[in-house]
């Protein structure tokens, strides 16, 4: 398990989250803003998400039983939109059709389409 903190970068975030759940890939966009070309814009490495939050105190936990639904709701109360894709053999998969499986169901589901 893993507690956030206004100090913790997205690099830091998707590695802790990568590391647990390897047939998982995540990223993370600036929720509600596109670029002029209408794409989402994505989060750097390096940021630190209070700087999302306005230094905020934050403090989210991240762990295997969470939902993909309430991960995704977690990060967009501070403004961060979190898109979760699950390996199937040789290609990523959106998860958002399975939003109320675990993070662990999902990593298992990606484990087993890999094989």
């Amino acid at each position: 398990m893993m507690m956030l903190n206004e100090n913790s970068t997205v690099n830091e975030v998707i590695s802790y989250l990568q590391g647990c759940f390897p047939f998982l890939r995540f990223e993370f966009y600036k929720s509600d803003v596109r670029s002029p070309s209408d794409q989402r814009l994505m989060l750097l490495p390096h940021l630190a998400l209070g700087i999302l939050t306005g230094n905020r105190t934050l403090s989210l936990c991240l762990d295997e039983d969470k939902r993909i639904s309430e991960l995704k709701d977690d990060f967009r109360r501070i403004g961060i939109e979190v898109v979760i894709y699950r390996k199937a053999g040789n290609v990523w998969v959106e998860t958002k059709l399975t939003g109320d499986w675990t993070l662990k169901m999902q990593n298992a589901e990606g484990e087993i389409f890999s094989r």
